[in-house]
């Protein structure tokens, strides 16, 4: 399982790896850079199976993506994916945009604002909203959820969005 908070500027995860029950002795790292022909540079926390973040992760300028736009913001559909192959879920940053993905679905959709997904989210959003920073929020989590541990990994969106302009 995985913890992943955003707080506006900086997007944290922890860094253990879990099967079902079982917590591994390796730590993962959660935070990648990928690029999209569509989106071009992004950031991805993601969650979920090794094979479904490498595949992301990997594979990804490959991929046919439609994009949409409303007051809601931006929209994105992942389409031609490989045979038994699911989006993993977690946060995906563009230069303009904040988005989740959703585990096993192929759209993602912009938020604004703070944000949690994982095994923590729900304590995770609690610290958010009661004003605490993204690592923060992990460095509490990794203590209250079982399935959340290991290093705080820790990246500044604003910072990198700065430096694409």
């Amino acid at each position: 399982m995985t913890s992943i908070a955003f707080d506006g500027e900086l997007l944290a995860t922890d860094s253990q790896a879990t099967c079902n029950d079982l917590i591994m002795p390796t730590q993962v790292v959660k935070i990648h850079h990928m690029h999209f022909s569509l989106l071009g540079e992004c950031i991805f926390a993601g969650c979920g199976s090794e094979d479904d973040i490498i595949n992301f992760t990997n594979f990804s300028s490959d991929w046919d993506i439609s994009d949409s736009h409303d007051e809601g913001g931006m929209h994105i559909k992942f389409k031609g994916l490989q045979d038994g192959f699911e989006v993993p879920g977690g946060l995906l940053f563009t230069k303009e945009y904040n988005l989740v993905l959703y585990a096993g679905s192929q759209i993602a959709s912009s938020f604004t604002g703070s944000y949690s997904q994982g095994s923590g989210h729900d304590i995770a959003l609690a610290l958010l909203i009661s004003g605490k920073n993204a690592k923060e929020t992990i460095d509490i989590v990794k203590e209250l959820d079982i399935y959340s541990g290991g290093e705080t990994q820790v990246f500044n969106i604003r910072e990198w969005r700065e430096s694409l302009k």
